[in-house]
């Protein structure tokens, strides 16, 4: 294939890259990159973008418009001190925190949609989130100034940006409803045909939106965050303030490196996230994670330049067939020692006073928190430990251990998050197992990780709160200086990650703070 070097970008486009300190350069396989002129430091917000549109998924909650939820604009609005959200009387679909957004999402294609949603079902069907998203973005580019009386502004970098998205049909074809979609919503300034490569645009460049829990909310059209090309080792997080999506680098970045998010989740295996991009996609991703081969390091000796290359040999190739009735039983017993015994024992391998002396391979939950502890404390996490995270890796992987298996991390993470409604003092163990795999697997600047660091947190607090194990006013002071230490390095991680977003769960980390100082004060 003879390489095709990218038409010069709008006068526009290039001052919005000049603006942030971005580039886009052209590249022989990956078509263009996006890099960044100057150094970014892990937390930095590299640029923020506004939507051409969205579409609410959990449209009760949620405003339709500015996509916040009902608690979070209650004050602003007196009519919503409840928090809930005025609903359209016509459809009956859409809902608004205020009547400023209900005329913006009206203008925005709402008074096409609401006319034919009009009596159907409160639910959407799939085929309907296409077209609700179609309708808007039509709207957006539509250069026609009648349509944007009462919209958001729209970027026209953004839309620019859309204009040079790759689009293609992929191998798995189009959906059928999408040519009927086309037909009906073609207009004298977007054919049928043009509609089409929006949709297109949509499946391969379009982000799931979440709110400041990760809970997914929503999809958007950001082509400004579009530019940024997938690895499965990012450099960078993408993360939403109601609609508006914010890029961080969540580690530190010279100057000229390419920026990279991400199209899949870190935990799938190398075979099921090359499956999914190729499909959705259309690309073999070639990224330093997928390139290793974990045979050659064995055979060869020679470790990854990256942790990330070693994470797929970490989880297993593939996921073992385990049981679940099995791995609850096994469960059973890995979860018996007293919370704070545990995080007593913790005290030492977080402020590294003693080292790890066991070279051989963690068998228990209690073993896998200690090991990953002891080469990675917390506190590290706050600065760069590439060659504690690799040599971690490698101790864990030589030989790889069921106890550190995908199947076993999605069971346990599935054991704890259906259960948080019950008190229970296991919790606190399986918060910190979830939170060494986090640890192992993502980047530090990973917001998963920060949310996780802040639940590991609470749940830490509540289990010393409960725990009437017997024990020395000596050991319950090194537990709760254990979660005090833990508190603190989640404040930092949720902060760099969120940025002021983050604000209401720092006062809740705050909080828990308080109450251990209080705490200690009286040990």
């Amino acid at each position: 294939m003879t390489w095709q070097i990218p038409p010069p970008l709008s006068p526009t486009l290039a001052q919005f890259l000049e603006s942030h300190n971005l580039a886009l350069l052209p590249h022989p396989t990956k078509h263009r990159i996006l890099v960044t002129t100057v150094p970014l430091t892990r937390g930095t917000c590299v640029f923020t973008c506004s939507p051409l549109a969205t579409v609410a998924l959990d449209n009760a909650n949620h405003c339709n418009t500015c996509l916040k939820s009902g608690a979070a604009t209650a004050i602003a609005s007196p009519s919503l001190s409840n928090g809930t959200l005025n609903r359209c009387t016509a459809c009956k679909r859409a809902y608004y925190c205020s009547s400023s957004c209900q005329r913006r999402d009206w203008s925005a294609g709402h008074s096409v949609l609401c006319k034919k949603w009009k009596g159907k079902s409160l639910v959407k069907e799939d085929w309907e989130k296409d077209w609700e998203m179609l309708v808007k973005v039509a709207r957006a580019v539509d250069p026609s100034p009648r349509w944007h009386t009462d919209c958001d502004q729209i970027d026209p970098a953004s839309v620019e940006a859309f204009a040079t998205l790759m689009s293609h049909e992929g191998p798995c074809g189009i959906p059928n409803h999408w040519a009927s979609l086309t037909t009906a919503t073609a207009t004298e300034a977007h054919s049928a045909s043009t509609l089409m490569t929006f949709l297109h645009r949509f499946r391969n460049n379009n982000f799931t939106i979440t709110d400041p829990e990760l809970f997914v909310i929503g999809e958007g059209t950001y082509p400004l965050a579009a530019l940024l090309n997938h690895s499965c080792s990012p450099n960078t997080s993408t993360t939403f303030d109601g609609h508006i999506l914010v890029i961080r680098a969540m580690c530190d970045i010279a100057p000229g490196t390419e920026l990279l998010g991400t199209y899949v989740d870190a935990v799938t295996t190398r075979v099921d996230r090359q499956t999914v991009l190729w499909q959705k996609y259309g690309f073999k991703c070639s990224c330093e994670r997928c390139a290793w081969v974990s045979s050659c390091v064995r055979e060869t000796g020679v470790a990854s330049a990256s942790p990330f290359g070693l994470v797929d040999a970490y989880l297993g190739q593939e996921t073992d067939a385990h049981h679940s009735a099995e791995l609850s039983s096994w469960l059973s017993q890995q979860l018996e020692a007293s919370p704070v015994l545990f995080l007593a024992s913790l005290q030492d391998v977080f402020f590294r006073v003693t080292h790890l002396q066991s070279q051989t391979s963690p068998t228990t939950v209690q073993d896998l928190i200690r090991t990953t502890f002891a080469h990675i404390p917390p506190a590290s996490l706050l600065s760069d430990s590439t060659a504690s995270h690799i040599a971690l890796l490698n101790h864990l992987t030589n030989p790889p251990h069921r106890i550190h298996s995908r199947d076993t991390y999605a069971h346990l993470s599935r054991i704890l998050h259906s259960s948080l409604d019950v008190p229970d003092t296991r919790h606190a163990i399986l918060s910190l197992y979830i939170f060494v795999m986090l640890v192992t697997i993502y980047e530090a600047g990973h917001p998963l990780l920060a949310q996780h660091s802040v639940l590991a947190t609470k749940l830490c607090w509540n289990a010393f709160c409960d725990d009437e194990t017997a024990t020395t006013q000596e050991g319950r002071s090194a537990a709760l200086t254990v979660v005090r230490e833990l508190g603190r390095v989640a404040r930092r991680l949720i902060a760099l990650s969120f940025g002021h977003v983050a604000e209401p769960t720092i006062v809740d980390l705050d909080h828990v703070l308080a109450l251990v100082d209080g705490q200690l004060a009286r040990t």
